[in-house]
């Protein structure tokens, strides 16, 4: 049988082109039931863990993930399309971890990033700097530089086929802000600071991508403090919140202490049709169920994790 040569490139285009994994939407965001947080291998008698594989989760059972854009957190082991897309045909969501109110000395920008950016580091975090994320030099190493090694960070998200991301250290106005909220004085707007740090970056995502999902994590009382509610609770899709149930000073398995003002503010998300993600530190199986009860209560999606976020208690979930 012969062939006309447009049928003959139609057919190579129809049969042999690689189809695109198609884009989970907001009516998939809402069906998430199980959510898994996991930044890094396993540790084991070593100070850090070994690098994040695909491998390593593929095979486990939730609906969305929250994992580092990289395997180590550094631009060598960026994931790649053929990576984040092993997760999605299993019918996952993926959303990149990003901290937009610190820098770290392992990213990819950090030999680059003027002086004036750098404010504390993080006792808690050796190497994490709060950063003045309203200065235009930090953001543009955040988004909106879709070329070169200066490729900004969500450009290398969206590069690799990422559902979403998810957003560290918002609770950085804060830090920042006036000093009657324990702040520095240095930002006295420093909230709407954060709300359009927020929207800018959501609305260059949406734009190249309409159901790229926003997940701002912590800093819960934002849309309290900012005068750009509305546009704070538009640029988003959801929150996750870590120690909601069991807040304490120790690393791991705090006695039950739910943080009420937290949670009425999580109820407001709810309120406003965003999902909650919820996180916390625990392993003790009592107070397991204890936090599934809870998070069940209140709409909210759970998971727990080590401190560390290496995946090393996510077979807990199994029965619950």
């Amino acid at each position: 049988m012969k062939y006309n040569v447009p049928f003959l490139l139609l057919f190579v285009f129809l049969g042999c082109t690689p189809q695109k994994t198609p884009s989970s939407t907001r009516k998939d965001l809402m069906k998430i039931k199980r959510w898994a947080y996991v930044l890094q291998g396993p540790r084991l008698a070593i100070k850090e863990g070994h690098p994040l594989t695909i491998d390593q989760i593929v095979d486990t059972p939730y609906d969305l993930y929250v994992i580092d854009y990289s395997g180590d957190g550094g631009y060598k082991l960026e994931f790649k399309r053929k990576d984040i897309e092993r997760l999605q045909k299993k019918r996952k969501i993926v959303l990149a971890y990003m901290s937009i109110g610190e820098a770290s000395d392992f990213r990819f920008y950090f030999r680059v990033l003027p002086k004036n950016i750098i404010e504390s580091p993080n006792p808690d975090w050796p190497g994490a700097y709060k950063a003045r994320y309203w200065l235009a030099e930090w953001q543009k190493f955040i988004y909106g530089n879709p070329m070169g090694f200066r490729k900004s960070w969500l450009d290398r998200i969206l590069d690799a086929g990422f559902d979403g991301v998810y957003l560290d250290i918002v609770d950085a106005y804060l830090h920042f802000g006036p000093k009657e909220m324990g702040g520095s004085g240095e930002r006295p707007q420093a909230a709407d600071d954060m709300v359009d740090l927020i929207a800018g970056l959501s609305a260059y995502a949406k734009k190249k991508n309409p159901h790229f999902f926003v997940f701002p994590q912590n800093g819960s009382s934002l849309f309290r403090h900012s005068k750009k509610t509305d546009l704070y609770f538009n640029s988003i899709d959801g929150i996750g919140q870590e120690d909601l149930f069991f807040f304490g000073s120790k690393k791991m398995n705090n006695s039950l202490n739910p943080q009420k003002d937290i949670i009425e503010n999580l109820l407001e998300f709810k309120k406003r049709g965003k999902l909650v993600l919820v996180i916390d530190y625990i392993q003790n199986i009592e107070k397991i169920k204890k936090f599934y009860e809870l998070c069940g209560k209140h709409g909210f999606i759970p998971t727990i994790g080590s401190r560390e976020l290496d995946g090393t208690l996510l077979p807990h979930h199994k029965g619950f």
